[in-house]
């Protein structure tokens, strides 16, 4: 059987061929061509059973499949194998190898089992068959496929027709043809067999046999193969590859065929197709045509001539088609017999046989039982088509058939007219009671073949495709106009009976609108001289004639009842009845007249409005009659022809006339008493219930659901015709209330509430009315605009206005009020009729009990109506019912009150338990797509239902409660299968058609016509996943229905579930298997061990993933598992079982999209245009879908990063990471179009691959172009209505306008319209055309742009979820070397984008936010980075770089200078470029390492960074004079950096000015300090451009002032309970500007200029200092103290003053500013200077440092010291203080802590040092004595010892160095021996190739590299020589010198190694010649070591370049 899957492979390439398929795709389909060969070769051909094989696999080893490995089996495997072979009766290895195949599947969910084989088994054959179809097609219609393709298919079909097949069991070989017969013969009697073992199997398989279940599916299977065996059969006789031995043996099948068998369709459709003779010149004149093979004829003959045809009626159909064949093979070639007149003879007798043998009648027959036609009414035949032919076949068959008769009619005319004159003498003799003499010889009865052939014509054209008869209407050069001429012919009929069938033929001919025209041009002529031939006009034929005869009918039955024959209703009675001729012809007619007003919209309106037809009156006059009931019934469907919608305003009017009409004519009326009164009430219960026949009263029933259209969705175009308001708002008044109360109360009461208890002559009449009843219900309810009332204003106001008023009205008088009112009461027998159906139906469908269509589409009705009920039973019991109850006005206007006992379906479904279990046995209809697709709405509403949802149930043994669903279904015995009906539907191949895409918005998901029907697998699908998704999210209780479905244990608590894999005994898939084997297909695995064979078989399957094939089910996929995954409920199991078992997260990633695919198939699709300027033709359906489906895939990789993070799970971890920020990553797969989605559409390539997160975010940089153009319009109708209140929130948090809420503010204005005009004009209509077309383009067009917009922010958001989970918990894990650049290249492209991309506002806050993140980041791991990459010989190697500083800076930069950013979007910008100015200043003020290749480096800028550090230090302020700031020289990133904000300063600074302005608090302080860093960066500029620009504008003074102006705000700050300490922040950054502006002297001048002194001086705040806060300090307290707060206010403003006073100098001016501002608040400075000291505080000392500091400076201005009322008092304030500070007592004890940091510091305790080393001396010279001592650690003289090896070393090496150095100053100097003596060490082969310039280069090259090997030793020695010299220092203080002071200085750190050594060799020589031995030990050898040391010149040696610059 070849590989799983093989055919299906096979059959997806070739559905997937296409006119532009490439080379590859080409020869692809070759090699799965010539590989399928030998398959084909051995169609169905099944080995025997074989005692050897059998006793192989006993023994459990076989070879399969045709390998030569042994396969090993065990016993589980053993015995399904042999079970399969009893069962199938076939090869043991054939059995093996299926299950084997099945097992292969596993990962499918499959088990390896008998009936899963045997499904495989038939599925094979079937995708086998489905090939041959395929393959046949494409060579015999070759216009689809490309050229090469085309012709491959060709060539490879005849080579197969042309193969030896095998026949087997000795019958020898033959062509393709002669196996197929032969199979089909074997086919049948394996279904007779398996009929039998059906008939006595079980219910389950045993171990004895099958059971039902798959047995029947064996059955349908076999079936089904044999109608595709005779498909396959009739393209070879279409193919013209039939020989005469192929066709004779079919001929013989014939012959022997029952009448039932199905398959006489497909042969005897061969047959004639291979005897046809109106094919091709070319293809009938081949060598191979069957017309110059002379023995066929003797053949045929033979077959012909048997007698023991079972069917005679089959060899009369093959008669006349050899008719055709022999006059056609006798005219090519007369020598075969006779002359032409003895050929026609001939041809004659054969054709006359065929039609006295009822070849037409017969051939009817088939026709009618091939498909149910458009008209058929036939009980019987209705009955008993199922299943008699597919409907893939159903065109093939009409279309010979059709082929036949035509051509019968054109060559053989003359016999039919011979035919048509005998049966015409026959009436005339017998209508007149002649006797004609005849001979024995002839027949004895009449026949009435013409009127068969007219009906045959009928019936084929009843089921043909629309406008396909129009042929026989026109004159066509290939007939020469004899269908034409036929036509008239048939029309020039007397007898009654042939008029009929002429009626009958006519009708047909004219469905569609062509054809409806033609007819009633036709008809409109009276066919005289139409289409240019001469015929006589015939009154039977023309509208003139006919309309009369309908007058003259009526008036007849009026004048034979008369005036007084009238009844109580208005009817007329009476006996008279119409002839019953004339009754049939009537029946004819009405049927053409039906057709013709059906299609034709011009016809329907001529007819309409014709004023000598009358025709609505006329019908209606005769419908009132006591007319038969068929004619009735006809006259009711003619009147519910013309009620077709598609003429817009005049179908709206002819519907409300023909309500009008039937109001007038009283044809129902019923009573209150008996509820019959007359008309078809009482038809129906005294003339059609006693005959058990319903026609009248079905087909008024079906005038009644034409009179309630139903809108469907469609086209803005289309919708902008659409008038819902339809039933006349007065109808019945003044006699009744108004609405349709009698006709509800008729098709309710008497026919649905009493179907049971009447008789049926048949299921079929049964159910036709049924159906018909339930559907009048559904399209009440369909057209019931409840929904529209949400949009409605209901304020008392509005509720007065009129138009309100009429509105509720309507909706009052509507018949889906009187409908809900009757399903939601309380006492409901409708109701109860409805759960009776739903209960009884599908144990009834199962057990194929009624076999009629109707029964089935009844119950499709009634679950429509169910779920059209939960629709909209919320705003009627919530809105209309308590609105109805409120306003008596209303009750009043609408004569209804509101009904009582009225509670929702679900409170029913509830009390009835059975139903929900029996709705959801429904999506098991496989083969009734819709009926599943309601099934699933209906659960899902139920499912979210706030009654099903009430927690308030307990299962049995679970200590949980449930809700009310869960429990109902848990143990349910449907509920297993209703889980696998919708894993089912989740496992339908289906595509996302571009139909389904961006339509307006539909009404209602479900089809209502057969054009959507072909979607229905995807919308399927798609309700499924929505059923998922709505009971999945954050907010639903769980468990419930979905968790369900998707298979999680639900009476198991959320801690404890686990998700079980589908391939574990005994259990199966669920709905979340499904959608992972989904979203898994065409994606390999990572790191399995099967990843190299499953990306083998990806890659010759060719298998996209599901986000290519179906973005819109992808992203539903995608979804479910975001939620599933964040769900608190689901998120453990979920998360653990797509982790462990699924590589879940890291498959996805790997092969996430990049753009999405290109839709070229839709006519609604739009461009995208992205930044690279590439464009791509999409749908805003898929663009959205792929949007969201990636963000949900972000999301969850963001949630597994956080999860790894957490648990430590490096590995997975270092996974994802790679994944996501490395663009070398290798994959586990190849396929590069797959793992960049399409890619290849970019048209641009990169010129370096990108890390996939970014790939990412340039994929959203896009810009939108729609499809829909909106043409403006002046809006003169829809001026008023606002359709702002039609928005509503879509299921992905979207705000989009509602069409169905903005048709209903349409439709209301349209029938406020309707009441001020009447009739409203023409003009008028096009007006309301247009607006309304305006209007909804406007609303799709806002619909698309805002769906869009979001579902890329939703992108942005997931994006940035993912990185900022990895900057916060895994940016230590990405490499180090590479994560700066990483992070620079993300926050520069993030930069670039929202510099120049117009995003919302959600964007750029995201996106601002995530760039503040990114600085972050940068900033904290500069450290990290500098420190570990100084280590390396580059000097540059640890510096940022400064081109990329540079864009990312400037791109921000722009960003804040473009216009329209939110504030929010600012302040995070704001923070980010303080970040980037502070990384920037660090990285100037580090040191730079020093390298061997710096040559030129000095250390003048380090010196001088350090001054510039220091000189914000206020330590200095004590001097009177200013020190000049020494000149710093910039790097080039500080130079740029500045160079840019200079570029931008004009723009941006004003901007940022503002915010400090005008921004809220929290800005405000973000603003501030960004300025203070902008400030700190460009201070030292001689222009200053910043200060310049604050200084001109304003904003300084601005600043200045506000400190004033904040004087109520820092008040408010200072109470002991505080609002809010934002002010106080404010305050403080802004100080903080201030101050740093003031550190220069520019700066301080610009300060002085805005009189800031004064402002100070004015300030309250600073004299507010709290005089109660002293006693005690809380350190609990969330917020600072009131002192601290005071503290915090006080500080920078002392600080600023002394700033000003320290940059500007001793100007006098300035002093006495200064002077006035410290005597403006004297009072508070003598406060501070005096306070007590018990409470001294590090912030009260930084105070009092700034006041003296304050103090001295101003002091030159002060007149007089010893003034007390001056500033003598603070004179004398700050004498006392220096008393206390420089007196004994250690005031610095008395500091304590002032808030919880300074608290936790003065409590931890200080670290005592603890000696390592023993003060002993140990040496080889003491002897033994030396030998006894054991000391537990390293000795003293250990550790000197050590630092005098290490100092000879070090001096060794530097030596070389400097050897090295001396020689690298001189390269040409080098002598040559050392030159080959140094090249040996490069270890290259090719050296004695070099010249001695070439060796000398390299010998400089590896001179260097060992320079920089010892240079780097040295350092690493020296690093030890200072460790050791720092460990012997302090130990020496600590044995030796017990010095207090010495020891406090312990924890100081020794950077200077000169200094260790002098410190360390002062403490040496302390232990001169008094200390013991020890000491002197210890003196003696460290002190010629540490003179050695001295000696060395380290310094020149670390540092070279300074020694040169000292030089």
């Amino acid at each position: 059987m070849g590989r799983p899957l093989f055919f299906q492979e096979l059959y997806n390439t070739l559905l997937s061929a296409a006119p532009t398929s490439g080379r590859d795709f080409d020869q692809n389909l070759y090699y799965l061509l010539e590989q399928a060969k030998p398959k084909f070769l051995q169609l169905f051909d099944i080995p025997p059973r074989d005692p050897k094989e059998k006793q192989a696999i006993e023994t459990g080893t076989a070879k399969l499949h045709g390998n030569t490995a042994i396969s090993h089996f065990n016993d589980t495997f053993k015995h399904e194998t042999l079970f399969l072979a009893q069962e199938l009766d076939c090869s043991e290895i054939l059995c093996a190898e299926l299950i084997d195949e099945v097992a292969v599947m596993d990962r499918l969910g499959r088990s390896a089992t008998a009936e899963n084989a045997v499904v495989r088994l038939h599925e094979d054959r079937s995708y086998m068959l489905q090939c041959l179809k395929r393959i046949f097609e494409g060579a015999m219609n070759p216009a689809s496929l490309s050229p090469r393709v085309g012709t491959m298919l060709n060539k490879y079909s005849l080579d197969l027709m042309a193969c030896s097949f095998d026949f087997g069991g000795g019958r020898g070989k033959g062509r393709m043809a002669e196996k197929v017969v032969l199979e089909l013969d074997r086919l049948k009697g394996s279904i007779e067999k398996m009929r039998v073992s059906l008939s006595n199997a079980p219910s389950a398989t045993t171990n004895a046999s099958f059971g039902n279940n798959i047995l029947k599916y064996r059955l349908d299977a076999l079936q089904h193969e044999r109608a595709q065996l005779g498909h396959i059969l009739f393209m070879f006789a279409a193919a013209r590859e039939m020989d005469r031995t192929s066709v004779t043996k079919l001929v013989r099948w014939l012959a022997a065929a029952e009448r039932t068998d199905p398959l006489i369709f497909y042969v005897l459709t061969s047959v004639l197709t291979s005897l046809d003779v109106t094919a091709e010149e070319d293809e009938m004149d081949g060598a191979n045509s069957l017309l110059v093979d002379h023995e066929l004829m003797v053949q045929m003959n033979s077959a012909l001539e048997q007698t023991s045809w079972k069917v005679p009626e089959l060899k009369a159909c093959v008669n006349l088609q050899w008719s055709l064949w022999v006059r056609e093979v006798r005219s090519r070639d007369p020598h075969l017999g006779g002359n032409l007149r003895g050929i026609e003879e001939d041809v004659e007798k054969i054709a006359q046989s065929g039609i006295k043998g009822n070849a037409f009648q017969y051939l009817r027959e088939l026709v009618l039982a091939s498909s149910p036609g458009a008209d058929d009414t036939t009980v019987s035949i209705a009955e008993d088509a199922s299943d008699a032919i597919g409907p893939d076949f159903q065109s093939y068959f009409l279309d010979q058939v059709d082929t036949l008769v035509q051509s019968l009619i054109i060559v053989m005319s003359p016999i039919l007219k011979k035919i048509r004159t005998k049966e015409d003498d026959a009436e005339y003799a017998g209508s007149r009671g002649l006797r004609l003499s005849v001979s024995a010889s002839q027949e004895p009865t009449r026949r009435n073949d013409t009127e068969a052939l007219f009906r045959l014509i009928a019936a084929i054209y009843d089921r043909k495709e629309l406008d396909s008869g129009l042929k026989y209407w026109r004159e066509d050069g290939m007939d020469e106009g004899r269908l034409l001429a036929f036509l008239c012919w048939a029309t020039e009929v007397k007898r009654p009976n042939l008029i009929v069938a002429v009626y009958d033929m006519l009708a047909s001919l004219g469905r569609g609108p062509t054809c409806a025209e033609e007819a009633f041009n036709f008809f409109a002529t009276g066919n005289a001289n139409y289409g240019g031939s001469q015929t006589q006009s015939h009154g039977n034929f023309t509208w003139i004639a006919l309309f009369l005869a309908l007058h003259q009918d009526s008036e007849a039955l009026l004048k034979s009842v008369g005036p007084q024959a009238r009844n109580g209703s208005g009817q007329p009675t009476g006996g008279f009845t119409l002839p019953f001729d004339e009754v049939l012809m009537l029946r004819g007619f009405l049927r053409l007249l039906r057709n013709v007003i059906r299609y034709s919209k011009p016809a329907r309106e001529v007819i309409r409005y014709h004023q000598n037809f009358n025709a609505l009156q006329t019908l209606f006059n005769l419908v009132i009659f006591p007319v038969p009931l068929e004619l009735k019934a006809a006259l009711y469907e003619t009147l519910a022809a013309f009620c077709t919608m598609d003429g817009a305003a005049k179908g709206v009017e002819t519907i409300r006339a023909m309500w009008h009409h039937l109001e007038r004519s009283g044809i129902l009326r019923l009573s209150v008493s008996s509820g019959v009164e007359g008309g078809v009430a009482e038809e129906f219960e005294r003339s059609e219930t006693p005959q058990k026949q319903y026609p009248g009263t079905t087909a008024f029933i079906g005038l009644l659901v034409a009179l309630v259209p139903v809108s469907k969705s469609g086209t803005a175009e289309q919708l902008s015709d659409v008038d819902t308001h339809i039933i006349p708002e007065n109808l019945g008044i003044p006699h009744r209330s108004p609405g349709l109360g009698p006709y509800v109360t008729f098709v309710v009461d008497i026919i649905l509430v009493k179907h049971a208890s009447r008789d049926y002559r048949s299921a079929t009449e049964r159910f036709r009315l049924l159906d018909g009843a339930f559907h009048f219900v559904e399209n009440c309810l369909e057209s019931y605009e409840l929904p529209s009332m949400l949009s409605m204003d209901l304020s008392p106001a509005s509720l007065k206005n009129a138009a309100t008023a009429s509105t509720i009205a309507a909706l009052c008088a509507h018949p889906g009020f009187d409908l809900l009112s009757r399903v939601l009461t309380t006492e409901s027998p409708f109701r109860q009729t409805l759960f009776d159906y739903v209960r009884a139906a599908y144990g009834a469908i199962e057990r194929d009990e009624i076999r009629t269509p109707y029964f089935i589409s009844a119950v499709r009705r009634v679950l429509k109506i169910l779920y059209r009920v939960l629709q909209i039973q919320t705003p009627f019991i919530d809105v209309l019912l308590p609105l109805l109850g409120q306003n008596p006005d209303i009750q009043g206007l609408t004569r209804t009150s509101p009904p009582r006992g009225i509670l929702q379906l679900e409170q029913y479904l509830i009390w009835s338990p059975e139903l929900v279990p029996q709705i959801g046995q429904y999506v098991n209809r496989t083969e009734d797509p819709e009926m599943m697709l309601l099934a699933v709405h209906i659960l899902s509403m139920i499912s979210e239902s706030l009654i099903f949802n009430v927690v308030d149930s307990h299962l049995p043994n679970v200590s949980r409660r449930m809700n009310r669903l869960v429990v109902l279904l848990d143990r349910h015995e449907f509920t297993p299968s209703i889980i696998q009906g919708f894993v089912r539907l989740l496992e339908v191949d289906s595509e996302e058609t571009d139909a389904a895409q961006d339509e307006v918005l539909t009404l209602d998901d479900l089809p209502k016509d057969t054009e959507r029907s072909s979607n229905i697998n995807h919308v399927l699908r798609e309700s499924v996943m929505r059923l998922l998704l709505r009971n999945t999210t954050a907010g639903r209780p769980a468990p419930n229905l979905a968790h369900l479905l998707l298979g999680y244990p639900v009476r198991v608590a959320s801690s404890e579930m686990s998700i079980v894999d589908p391939n574990s005994a005994g259990t199966g898939r669920s709905c979340l298997h499904a959608v992972l084997i989904l979203v898994n297909a065409g994606v390999p695995r990572l790191r399995s061990k099967d990843a190299v064979h499953e990306e083998a078989t990806l890659a010759e399957s060719g298998l996209l993933p599901l986000f290519n094939r179906n973005p819109s089910l992808a992203e539903q996929c995608y979804r479910l598992i975001h939620q599933l995954c964040f769900h608190d409920y689901t998120s453990t199991p979920t998360l653990r079982y797509l982790r462990t078992r699924e590589d879940f997260f890291a498959r996805q990633l790997a092969i996430l999209p990049i753009r999405p695919m290109v839709t070229s198939t839709h006519q609604d699709i739009g461009m995208l245009v992205y930044a690279d300027r590439s464009r791509l033709p999409t749908s805003c359906k898929t663009l959205t879908s792929f949007l969201r489906l990636r963000s949900w895939v972000l999301e969850c990789v963001s949630l597994e990063l956080h999860q790894l993070s957490q648990n430590k799970q490096v590995h997975r971890l270092g996974q994802l990471l790679e994944l996501l920020f490395d663009a070398s990553a290798e994959f586990s797969y190849s396929n590069s179009v797959a793992r960049n989605g399409i890619s290849a559409f970019s048209g641009m390539a990169a010129a370096q691959p990108l890390i996939r997160l970014l790939e990412i975010f340039d994929s959203l940089d896009f810009k939108w172009e729609d499809k829909v153009k909106v043409q403006a319009v002046n809006l003169q109708v829809y001026r008023e209505p606002d359709f702002a209140g039609c928005q509503e929130t879509d299921e992905y948090d979207c705000q989009v306008y509602s069409v169905p809420l903005v048709m209903g503010v349409v439709s209301a204005k349209r029938r406020q319209i309707q009441r001020q005009n009447g009739v409203t004009p023409d003009a008028l209509l096009h007006q309301i055309k247009a607006e309304t077309l305006f209007v909804l383009d406007s609303c799709v067009r806002e619909n698309h742009d805002r769906q869009i917009e979001r579902a890329r922010a939703r992108s942005f958001e997931a994006w940035t979820h993912v990185l900022d989970v990895t900057l916060h918990e895994s940016f230590d894990r990405l490499p180090l070397e590479r994560r700066e650049l990483i992070t620079l290249d993300i926050l520069q492209a993030i930069a670039t984008f929202l510099s120049r991309a117009s995003v919302s506002l959600f964007i750029a806050q995201s996106l601002a936010e995530t760039i503040l993140t990114l600085t972050t980041v940068l900033r904290a791991d500069r450290h990290h980075q500098a420190v570990v990459q100084s280590t390396v010989d580059d000097a540059f190697a640890a510096s940022l770089p400064v081109d990329r500083v540079h864009a990312a800076f400037r791109s921000i930069v722009q960003c804040v200078a473009q216009n329209g950013m939110s504030e929010t979007v600012r302040g995070n910008l704001y923070a980010s470029l303080t970040n980037f100015i502070h990384l920037v200043t660090a990285e100037d003020h580090a040191e730079t390492p020093f390298g061997s290749t710096a040559d030129n480096l000095n250390l003048s800028r380090t010196f001088s960074l350090i001054a510039d550090d220091h000189h914000g230090d206020l330590s200095f302020l004590g001097s009177s004079t200013a020190k000049r700031a020494p000149v710093v020289t910039r790097t080039a990133l500080e130079s740029g950096t500045l160079a840019i904000l200079n570029m931008f300063a004009e723009r941006f600074v004003p901007v940022i000015c503002k915010d400090g302005v005008d921004g809220s608090d929290l800005w405000k302080t973000v603003t501030f300090t960004y300025l203070d860093a902008l400030i700190q960066l460009s201070r030292t500029e001689k222009t200053h451009q910043v200060l310049t620009v604050m200084t001109r504008e304003g904003y300084l003074k601005n600043f200045v002032q506000s400190v004033k102006t904040a004087d109520s705000q820092m008040m408010g700050v200072l109470k002991p309970d505080p609002d809010n300490l934002d002010p106080l922040y404010v305050y403080e950054a802004k100080m903080s500007l201030l101050v740093r502006i003031a550190q220069t002297r520019q700066g301080a001048e610009r300060l002085l200029d805005c009189r800031v002194f004064a402002v100070l001086s004015q300030c309250e705040f600073i004299d507010a200092r709290p005089q109660n806060d002293h006693a005690f300090i809380d350190h609990d307290s969330f917020l600072p103290s009131a002192i601290s707060r005071y503290h915090q206010i006080l500080a920078p403003a002392l600080e600023l003053a002394v700033s000003i006073l320290s940059a500007v100098g001793q100007t006098a001016a300035v002093l006495k500013q200064a002077l006035a501002f410290v005597l403006a608040h004297r009072s508070t400075v003598l406060v501070l200077l005096t306070d007590r000291w018990d409470q001294l505080t590090l912030a009260k000392l930084r105070e009092l440092q700034l006041l003296v500091a304050l103090c001295s400076l101003v002091l030159p201005v002060v007149d007089d010291l010893f003034v007390p009322t001056g500033f003598g008092a603070i004179h004398t304030a700050i004498l006392s203080l220096s008393a206390t500070c420089m007196g004994p007592r250690r005031w610095t004890n008395d500091v304590v802590p002032a808030n919880e940091n300074e608290l936790q510091e003065s409590q931890v305790p200080a670290k005592d040092f603890k000696p390592v080393i023993a003060p002993v001396k140990t040496s080889a010279g003491d002897g033994e004595s030396a030998a006894r001592i054991r000391s537990p650690a390293p000795s003293i003289t250990d550790v000197i010892t050590t630092l005098s090896a290490v100092r000879e070393k070090l001096s060794s090496v530097i030596q070389q160095v400097q050897d090295m150095r001396i020689k690298l100053q001189s390269p040409t100097q080098i002598a040559i021996d050392d030159i080959d003596q140094i090249i040996e060490a490069s270890y290259m082969d090719f050296l004695d190739e070099l010249d001695i310039n070439q060796r000398r280069a390299l010998a400089k090259q590896e001179l260097k590299k060992a320079c920089v090997r010892q240079w780097q030793t040295a350092l690493e020695l020296l690093h030890w020589f200072e460790t050791l010299l720092l460990l012997i220092w302090r130990h020496v203080n600590f044995f030796f010198i017990k010095n207090p002071r010495l020891t406090s200085h312990a924890n100081s750190a020794v950077t200077d190694t000169t200094r260790s050594l002098r410190i360390l060799k002062s403490s040496a020589i302390q232990l001169g010649p008094d200390s013991n031995q020890l000491r002197q030990y210890c003196a003696g050898i460290l002190l010629p070591i540490l003179d050695d040391a001295e000696d060395m010149d380290m310094v020149g040696f670390v540092f070279p370049a300074a020694c040169l610059h000292e030089n």
